[in-house]
């Protein structure tokens, strides 16, 4: 089994994903020619690539922003109770 904490990672930028798909699908199969022992990963946008790697800081910021709006809306509500 391969330690894939050092796995190659080859990254191409890009304007456009879809534009790549060619490109990258040749280099993969130059590389493969190369060494056929190279483990092949399927082609991802940036997006997809970092998306699970940033989703607690994503999932920490909306609980925050909602738990801030009750904050401001119960401030509000006890300030509306105070005043009337």
């Amino acid at each position: 089994m391969q330690d894939l904490r050092y796995a190659f990672r080859l990254l191409l930028k890009s304007p456009a994903f879809a534009a790549t798909a060619a490109p990258v699908e040749a280099l993969a199969a130059e590389l493969a020619a190369l060494d056929p022992r190279l483990p092949r990963y399927p082609a991802k946008s940036m997006e997809q690539y970092l998306g699970l790697a940033v989703m607690p800081a994503r999932v920490a910021s909306v609980l925050f922003a909602a738990f801030g709006l009750l904050g401001v809306a119960l401030a509000s509500l006890g300030l509306y109770r105070v005043v009337a």
